[in-house]
């Protein structure tokens, strides 16, 4: 909203900004539909200028919640606690030498933060969010981006959001070919988000060849692939050769991974055999608190 402030530049200040993800409010939230058209989606994701959305380094996106849940008791660790027990992990791991650089950074501005690079006429858009993305990666000393598809859109041309997905990676892989960057694309289950473009590893696999860059990659989400697909060890040890990461949580509930139907323990022992060298990315949700979330951890020399 536009106040009745003005402020001189530069000037020290925090700004926050709370928007919908949509028009009508359902774009990429867990079981809602979206019934705006991709042209409407366009004009209210541009309404914030430029450089506003320049002085924004920090965006989270978040899912409607019960009002009960939110009147209710807090169960949940509160944020300080959580930033304190990150700070302590990161500078135990420093002073290790076992954490160097960020494994990980995601090109997603833009589509309520699923990215836009299979959104046909956000091209420009896809091409700020990876600007961005590869001078994130400069400063984090980062050799991997995430790039994120986005969400189908009712009505959406499907055929036309795989084409623009293969042009803007093309794009992507030729900026990128002499860098030392790997991207990575991911699939996700439509059970989390209904509606991510990219969703199986047969369609990654399948837009990886056609775009034939050597340094374009499956980001393999083993929790997503239970959900998905299944077989994890022979999908693993198939899909072994184009994976240059690696993200693991425990099946159905993303809670710590050594809980629930999948061993994802023991297909890190399986990783291991096959000689995988990169990160292994924890996407979980502790089923109490970070801390005591960790021991399946202890093995790996993680401690809280």
């Amino acid at each position: 909203h536009r106040s009745g402030v003005s402020a001189t530049f530069p000037a020290r200040f925090q700004l926050v900004v709370a928007t919908n993800p949509c028009p009508c409010g359902q774009f990429g939230v867990p079981g809602g539909v979206c019934e705006c058209a991709p042209q409407a989606l366009r004009r209210y994701t541009r309404r914030l200028s430029g450089p506003l959305l320049d002085r924004i380094d920090l965006r989270v996106r978040t899912v409607r919640v019960a009002t009960r849940a939110l009147l209710g008791p807090a169960t949940a660790e509160p944020s300080a606690l959580v930033g304190d027990q990150w700070i302590v992990l990161w500078t135990l791991g420093a002073k290790s030498g076992k954490v160097r650089k960020t494994p990980l950074v995601r090109v997603t501005d833009g589509g309520g933060g699923r990215g836009v690079a299979a959104i046909p006429g956000c091209e420009a858009e896809f091409s700020a969010a990876l600007d961005k993305a590869l001078d994130y990666a400069k400063v984090l000393e980062c050799t991997t981006l995430h790039v994120m598809s986005g969400m189908i859109a009712a009505h959406a041309d499907t055929k036309a959001m795989h084409k623009t997905f293969v042009s803007n990676l093309k794009k992507a892989a030729d900026r990128t070919a002499k860098s030392g960057i790997t991207l990575v694309l991911e699939p996700i289950n439509h059970r989390d988000i209904p509606g991510y473009f990219t969703n199986t590893t047969a369609q990654v696999e399948a837009i990886i060849k056609e775009v034939g860059a050597p340094h374009l990659k499956l980001q393999l989400d083993l929790y997503h692939l239970q959900v998905t697909e299944g077989d994890l060890q022979k999908r693993t040890e198939r899909l072994f050769p184009i994976t240059a990461h690696v993200q693991i949580a425990g099946n159905p509930d993303r809670n710590e991974p050594d809980v629930g139907e999948a061993n994802h323990l023991y297909l890190l022992d399986v990783l291991d055999r096959l000689g995988y060298q990169g990160y292994v990315g924890l996407e979980y949700k502790p089923k109490t608190t970070t801390a005591a979330g960790l021991g399946w951890a202890a093995k790996y020399g993680i401690k809280a």
